[in-house]
């Protein structure tokens, strides 16, 4: 991943944070890894945000674009349409395993997508999909 992408991540993650704080949540996690996997090499994975909302315990996958792709065309479908089925068995999986680790937190779970798109030099538009999928 390149600095810039990640710095674009980074600030993204920020972003949806204060975004979901103004609405409530508070903050469980940021970017919890889960251990290496054997014999695949890095981390297992990583939440970018655990939240938690009243009893109930959030998995928020961030995205985060800009309007247009290096070559200068609009994204189809946008940072939300990112999150396939892979993507999604995988951070339910990652859940599960948090959850074991942390068994004092609320079993109940919900798994959110906040998108954000790049508008200016310091301004995103911001689109949270609550309960985004199920497992």
């Amino acid at each position: 991943m390149s600095i810039g992408r990640l710095r674009l991540g980074r600030s993204a993650e920020a972003r949806a944070l204060t975004h979901l704080e103004a609405h409530g949540l508070a903050l469980v996690a940021k970017n919890w890894k889960a251990a290496p996997r054997p014999g695949r090499g890095g981390h297992g994975g990583e939440l970018d945000l655990v939240m938690r909302d009243g009893d109930r315990l959030v998995f928020v996958e961030v995205r985060a674009s800009t309007p247009r792709a290096p070559d200068g065309k609009p994204f189809a479908g946008g940072a939300a349409y990112s999150v396939g089925p892979h993507k999604r068995r995988r951070l339910a999986a990652l859940a599960e395993l948090f959850m074991r680790q942390h068994p004092e937190l609320p079993r109940r779970v919900r798994f959110d997508v906040v998108a954000l798109t790049r508008t200016g030099l310091l301004s995103w538009e911001v689109r949270w999909y609550r309960n985004a999928f199920t497992v």
